[in-house]
């Protein structure tokens, strides 16, 4: 059905905006509770998608949601109770699937239990706590063939000292290995250079990314990488043999200016490769298309109180990264990158809108071949967008800047005009359940968007 959805969608945007292959079509929105976190796995051929929410702004403690690709999009599977979460990360032990959800806080405190989940071959289950403090990250790794868990631990709620700690599989569980000093703990990152095993993490608090290497028996510290702003995420990869490290930075400067750093290893050492500029940026997500290498940017905010920005993908020139394509987001987080039925998507985990409001979409986008652009909708150009989706009774329509509605009409799967208003709150409680087209008309633009009644 979404394709025949998306197919109406698409012939109607061509007779509006004629042959023009440039055009932003939004794939899927997925509604969100302050989403921190996309992770996307595959278990028996079968593609998923976890979803972490933070709070509903009444709430740490709410659900967070697990998504199955079925029939042309990702359709709710399982939830599962959640305190503040921040991450997802998905692994396997001895062919047997794990999903390890790091909790930030509850309703009360920090200090709140992270736990792992097992694959019972239907959903998945609980299977082990694990005590955290501020949990905002976890990584998996292997080491000879030994599986071992490190979570970053931000703060307790009023330091950010906190040590963060590494678990190591005993054959039945996880059980606490090495214990690490860090402060503001955001994302720790693993990776194999020259056959030896690496850790980097990154720290919000002192603007420092520490890196550590495999002695044997722990990890020791091996080199550090200032920061003037604060570090909030750590990416690694690997183009044409050269191990790299991308750092984003976050807060530091009063609008939120900031440069984000790549890192390049030079014989003994990482040093400084190409600076990037940024604005409050959360994340980094590395990927390969078509033996091609892009990086995209998480944006969180470009100043106090403003969250809609454009977050950013880049693209290896050959040399160096270079701007490939720019997308409106609202409080990016997280970007996850994935790829099903030879078709290529780029999701964004979308925290909160200018409003403050946590409860918003977060949004999936589709590779195009024609444009050679990730595909969203019109709302990239126009500033409008549709919520919530799916929907129950009224669909409100933001604007979030000067336009002015001049008419707004639905359209069933048969492309036939059933409903038209100027309003901002269209009530569609009359209407069957089902999938719809809302097309938005103002002074400046045209947008059609694909919605579900519930």
């Amino acid at each position: 059905m979404f394709r025949l959805l998306l197919t109406i969608f698409l012939s109607i945007s061509s007779a509006l905006l004629g042959d023009c292959q440039d055009v932003f079509v939004e794939y899927q929105s997925i509604f969100t509770h302050g989403a921190n976190d996309f992770k996307s796995f595959v278990i028996e051929g079968e593609t998923y998608l976890a979803v972490a929410h933070f709070t509903n702004n009444n709430s740490e403690e709410i659900s967070s949601s697990i998504y199955h690709w079925q029939n042309d999009e990702f359709q709710l599977f399982q939830e599962i109770l959640t305190a503040g979460a921040s991450d997802w990360e998905f692994f396997e032990i001895d062919g047997v699937p794990y999903l390890a959800v790091a909790n930030y806080e509850d309703d009360e405190s920090n200090y709140v239990n992270s736990v792992i989940y097992r694959w019972s071959g239907t959903q998945f289950n609980y299977f082990q706590n694990i005590p955290t403090v501020g949990a905002y990250d976890w990584e998996f790794f292997e080491i000879e063939e030994t599986p071992y868990l490190v979570v970053a631990n931000q703060t307790n709620g009023e330091s950010n000292n906190i040590n963060s700690v590494i678990y190591q599989w005993d054959g039945s569980y996880f059980q606490e290995y090495q214990s690490i000093p860090q402060n503001g703990a955001t994302d720790w990152e693993s990776f194999i250079l020259n056959g030896e095993n690496y850790l980097a993490v990154a720290n919000v608090a002192d603007f420092i990314t520490r890196i550590y290497k495999w002695n044997g028996i722990a990890f020791e510290p091996f080199q550090n990488l200032l920061f003037t702003l604060a570090t909030t995420g750590v990416e690694s990869f690997v183009i044409n043999d050269r191990q790299y490290l991308a750092m984003s930075s976050g807060t530091g400067t009063e609008d939120y200016n900031s440069i984000s750093k790549i890192f390049v290893w030079q014989e003994t050492a990482f040093v400084e490769f190409q600076n990037i500029e940024t604005r409050g940026a959360f994340d980094w997500e590395y990927f390969s298309m078509n033996s091609e290498n892009y990086l995209v940017i998480a944006n969180y905010k470009a100043a106090e109180g403003v969250f809609t920005h454009e977050s950013e993908i880049f693209k290896w020139n050959g040399s160096e990264f270079e701007s490939f394509q720019t997308i409106l987001t609202y409080g990016a987080v997280d970007w996850e990158y994935c790829e099903i039925e030879e078709e290529r998507y780029l999701m964004v985990a979308e925290y909160k809108n200018d409003n403050g409001d946590h409860n918003i979409n977060s949004r999936i986008f589709r590779f195009d071949g024609n444009s050679n652009v990730f595909v969203s909708n019109l709302e990239e150009k126009s500033a409008i967008n549709i919520y919530p989706n799916p929907v129950k009774n009224t669909v409100n329509i933001i604007i979030t800047d000067d336009s002015i509605i001049e008419n707004v009409s639905v359209f069933n799967l048969e492309g036939k005009n059933i409903l038209n208003s100027k309003s901002r709150e269209i009530e569609v409680d009359n209407l069957a359940s089902g999938g719809y087209l809302i097309q938005v008309t103002t002074n400046k633009t045209t947008v059609i968007k694909s919605i579900l009644r519930e």
